[in-house]
């Protein structure tokens, strides 16, 4: 690693270190008493028009669940984590 990396990566860990230990913000909250991670799911449904990338239109449906962050928690709690699985219809490209 030369000299240039390393000055960035403690650079930045300096300032993930700093954020963490500012007033009210917690780092790994899910493994405190009291965390609550509050999901929510919600049903995805769309249509995509990719004509750009050579693609069919087609429809698209999927599943996503958010949920507040267990690895870090800022004062407001408004950090959310979402996990997304969408499927694509006509994801296949156009033979010409």
């Amino acid at each position: 690693m030369n000299k240039k990396s390393l000055g960035i990566l403690m650079g930045a860990s300096m300032l993930a270190a700093s954020g963490v230990q500012a007033q009210g913000w917690t780092f790994l909250p899910a493994a405190k008493p009291g965390y609550q991670a509050k999901p929510a799911l919600s049903l995805l449904y769309g249509r995509m028009t990719p004509s750009a990338t050579g693609f069919k239109d087609g429809n698209f449906a999927g599943l996503e669940v958010a949920f507040n962050c267990p690895l870090l928690q800022p004062p407001t709690n408004r950090i959310r984590q979402q996990l997304s699985y969408v499927h694509y219809s006509e994801g296949h490209k156009d033979i010409d």
